[in-house]
Order: structure tokens, then sequence, then C-alpha cells
């Protein structure tokens, strides 16, 4: 395979690609893993969604309450930690991961 083939074939692999994520985004689907607080999930007709986390949602809500009323997000962690609340694989959230949850990344 020439060079010039090469190059042909990732250019159209690309443009399928994007065809493919703007099609799954017009059909609303998720792209990305659900962030904390949340589960992937697919619906009835087999699309990415996500879904609460029963373990954790309740715990991300309270921080984002803790939030608003003005605590600094260090702190959220520490009573988040104390309340029980751990990423998806058992570590404690970190402050980042945290910021990330409380603005809805």
């Amino acid at each position: 395979m020439q060079s010039s083939d090469l190059t042909t074939y990732y250019r159209t692999i690309s443009a399928i690609g994007k065809i493919v994520i703007a099609d799954k985004k017009a059909k609303g689907e998720r792209m990305h893993l659900a962030p904390l607080g949340w589960l992937n999930a697919r619906d009835e007709l087999g699309r990415s969604i996500i879904v609460p986390d029963p373990a954790r949602y309740e715990l991300v809500q309270e921080a984002k309450r803790l939030h608003e009323q003005g605590m600094s997000i260090r702190k959220i962690c520490k009573v988040m930690e104390q309340e029980g609340l751990r990423s998806k694989r058992g570590k404690i959230v970190s402050p980042m991961a945290m910021w990330s949850a409380l603005e809805g990344r």
C-alpha cells in the first residue's frame, strides 16, 4: 500500500467515524462514561443512556447542595468521604473529580 492510499484510507475512516458520532448525538445517545452519581445503561431501543446510580446519586446531590451553600470543594470531599461516597473504582473522590461531578461534566 502506498502512502497516498493510506492517507485516503485514514481520511475515509475518520469521515465515517464523524458521521457515526453525529448520528448518535442527534439521537441523544451518550458518548462517554457516565459522571459520578450516574451509570451507563441502554434503553429499550439499545441506545446508550445514563441512569442514576442507586449507591451514589443521593450523595452527589447532597454534595451539590453543599456547594450551592458556598462550601469549598475540598471540604465537600471530606464530608462526602465521611458519608461513604467512593468513586466507581472504590477510591476516595478527589477534588478534581468532585468538581467535575458538581459542574455536570
